[in-house]
């Protein structure tokens, strides 16, 4: 078995500070181009929301969800301003330190062009929501101001740091790769699931080294620790919001979340809810070189990592389908760990290609070669796409109706947020509304109005025509307003 630290001494080759700079501003576009261009999503309301209240008051108007990634969303609004490009400001910055951690991780394990690999195909991918065959966000999910993005970025921090500690045992490694993984958890419950492949395969693979039992139990209780410790901002509700927390999965598994799988609607999300997602968002053929570098890295010789990234991507994968709410945006809590599984299994055979020989004949550095390409080609086009963004629906939604003299104040929605485009208005879930109380606009979304009753549908639409508003139709949405 190879070492874990053996590739950790290797200099940039031929090329490499290039390439890897090269990466770093393909980054950094990536991460803050037209950040503020695409429409905003409902659950980015509710944490911007959540995450100024917090910081401000210390109450989270978003029940059931860990306060830390919210905090953070609050505090960018305080040193930026209240509006949507200071909410994915923190995104795009974990954006960038994911591309740093993949890059050091890669490089680490499997030489400077994994390293390098892993960062650009992060960089670059397209990973976008497709919703009963609706388009709902723009290119990749992780710019969003989302609790995953987050929850994603502190994920792989705390594997790379669970790795150095694995390879080299130490409590400073056992405490960092805690208080980071307790922090992923304290943005998204569910990261809370990587300490265990962390603990299991750490312990399994230094079984007898000197202070092991202390470092695990180190890395447990720093992770408890960081988890707890952002909802000290709740002061004396604090057990109260953490007890809310704990129970919140349980009690909205209950109710399960309607949602639209191609042309079917489910109330409760079948185990490949998640599969179908991203084959609808990403196509075949980006899914096809995906899966040939998970199969590309089960060949690999690095068997101890590949075991670990493994453990730690598929207890997040698995736990997500279990559970009986999917929604689109939450595979990127596993992207990260994913692409380095690819970039390693990818990078190993390509090189077999480049050295040349029998084993660079064999089908799978072909294969590898071929996933490669069509991996780089698919980010090329989707980096040309990012260049030209236009803007979202519900912005040409919103920038007719106020040509139209509207300026709402009430807002009917079964759609992603509406309100944060006209200041001064509040958004009502239609769902929730009796429609005795007019509305100046409705808006309703067919990637979330197709899992609703046609009658209940039909009923919104004669509370718009109720209240003297006309259809409109922009882009996919049904929008209802009338000039003054």
């Amino acid at each position: 078995m190879t070492a874990p630290g053996a590739a950790a001494g290797e200099g940039p080759p031929r090329y490499g500070l290039a390439a890897l700079t090269a990466v770093g501003l393909l980054g950094v576009f990536s991460a803050f181009w037209r950040l503020d261009r695409s429409d905003w999503k409902l659950d980015e309301d509710a944490y911007a929301q959540a995450g100024w209240v917090l910081v401000h008051q210390g109450v989270d108007p978003n029940l059931g969800h860990p306060p830390f990634a919210k905090l953070l969303f609050g505090g960018a609004q305080v040193l930026l301003g209240r509006d949507l490009a200071a909410v994915r400001t923190v995104s795009a910055l974990a954006f960038l330190v994911s591309m740093a951690v993949l890059f050091a991780f890669g490089r680490r394990v499997a030489g400077w062009w994994t390293g390098v690999v892993a960062a650009g195909l992060f960089a670059v991918i397209p990973r976008s929501m497709v919703v009963g065959g609706w388009s709902v966000a723009d290119l990749r999910i992780d710019r969003y101001g989302l609790l995953e993005a987050v929850a994603g970025t502190l994920v792989l921090v705390g594997l790379w740091l669970g790795w150095r500690w694995v390879a080299s045992g130490g409590w400073r490694w056992a405490a960092a790769a805690g208080a980071a993984l307790g922090l992923a958890g304290a943005s998204k419950l569910n990261a809370l699931v990587v300490l265990v492949p962390v603990l299991v395969i750490g312990v399994a693979y230094a079984w007898g080294r000197r202070r092991l039992a202390a470092e695990a139990a180190t890395v447990a209780g720093t992770a408890v620790v960081a988890f707890l410790l952002p909802f000290a901002v709740f002061g004396r509700r604090a057990f109260d919001q953490i007890d809310q927390t704990l129970r919140f999965p349980a009690d909205r598994a209950k109710g399960g979340h309607l949602l639209v799988l191609g042309s079917d609607v489910y109330v409760r999300s079948p185990w490949w809810a998640h599969l179908k997602y991203q084959l609808d968002a990403d196509g075949p053929l980006l899914v096809a070189a995906l899966l040939v570098g998970l199969g590309c890295v089960l060949l690999s010789r690095r068997r101890l990592v590949v075991v670990y990234l493994l453990g730690a991507t598929l207890s997040l994968v698995i736990s997500a389908m279990a559970s009986p709410v999917a929604l689109p945006h939450y595979r990127a809590i596993w992207t990260a760990p994913l692409v380095l599984l690819v970039a390693i299994g990818l990078t190993e055979q390509v090189q077999r290609l480049v050295a040349g020989g029998r084993s660079g004949r064999a089908p799978a550095p072909v294969l590898a070669a071929v996933a490669l390409a069509v991996l780089a080609g698919s980010g090329l086009v989707a980096t040309a796409q990012l260049a030209t963004l236009p803007a979202g629906d519900y912005r040409q939604m919103a920038a007719e109706a106020r040509a139209d003299g509207v300026e709402p104040q009430r807002i009917l929605i079964y759609s992603e947020a509406v309100a944060p485009y006209f200041p001064g208005a509040v958004d009502a879930l239609a769902p929730f509304d009796d429609g005795q109380t007019p509305a100046q606009l409705v808006v309703l979304d067919p990637s979330l109005s197709d899992a609703v009753a046609p009658e209940t549908v039909a009923q919104w639409r004669d509370w718009a025509r109720g209240w003297g508003l006309q259809p409109h139709r922009i882009g996919r949405l049904e929008a209802w307003w009338a000039a003054p």
